[in-house]
């Protein structure tokens, strides 16, 4: 195929000689500029994390890691900053993820999770408004409670456990989680829902002797939810 000599309208820069197109090295720049310069950004929002606001090293994997151009900007505006670019680091994505197959150690929660629970209300710490009145007592529903923070490392084969008594005849373990870094109710926007367990209790056994296990399980890069009743070992899972 022939390409026709034709100067860029832009710079002037590029011309097509021969079969050839030769293009000026600003040129391409700019074709990548709006990518890198979003993940530039991205690594200074991380940054402002408290528990990132110390971290001067990045490593650079796939195949923008390997340009000298996104090094530059990468020296240029984040100063201070330390990159390490590995070997092939193009393929480095896909070999780390067939190295964590095969030896899955170490997991990082990238929600935080819990589940919705009712607590008694605290005049010194609740506001009014928020106190709802349950068997006799002024609560407050849909508290956050946590189970794994966010960007918290966890073993595989680490389970967390929390017991709860029955209050009623129907005991309901709503499980959620949430991007946000301090959630305080389970009605927040950002707050999504994964299931919802029904247990129903026994009226042969006072309620207060009813317990109830929920088990949070992290296998390579699952979640496994189990709901347990003490009682008769019945048990529910997700998924």
């Amino acid at each position: 195929m022939k390409i026709t000599r034709k100067q860029n309208a832009a710079s002037g820069n590029s011309i097509a000689v021969s079969d050839k197109l030769r293009i000026d090295h600003s040129d391409v720049q700019t074709w990548f500029s709006e990518p890198i310069s979003s993940r530039i950004d991205q690594v200074k929002d991380l940054r402002k994390l408290d528990y990132l606001n110390d971290v001067n090293t990045v490593l650079l994997v796939d195949g923008f890691a390997e340009s000298n151009y996104v090094q530059e900007r990468l020296r240029d505006e984040i100063p201070g900053i330390s990159l390490i670019v590995p070997e092939d680091a193009g393929l480095a994505v896909r070999k780390g993820a067939m190295i964590f197959e095969h030896n899955p150690d170490v997991v990082a929660a990238r929600v935080m999770y819990g589940v919705a629970v009712n607590i008694t209300f605290d005049e010194k710490k609740h506001p009014s408004e928020v106190k709802q009145l349950y068997t006799d007592e002024w609560c407050v529903f849909n508290r956050f409670k946590i189970y794994v923070n966010a960007n918290e490392e966890i073993s595989v084969d680490r389970e967390v456990v929390r017991h709860f008594i029955a209050f009623a005849k129907e005991t309901l373990i709503r499980v959620y989680r949430t991007k946000s870094d301090k959630p305080i109710n389970t009605t927040e926007a950002g707050c999504e829902r994964l299931v919802t367990f029904r247990i129903n209790n026994t009226d042969s056994v006072s309620l207060s002797d009813q317990r109830i296990e929920v088990h949070f399980m992290f296998g390579r890069t699952e979640l496994l939810i189990k709901v347990k009743r003490s009682l008769t070992g019945e048990e529910k899972h997700l998924p």
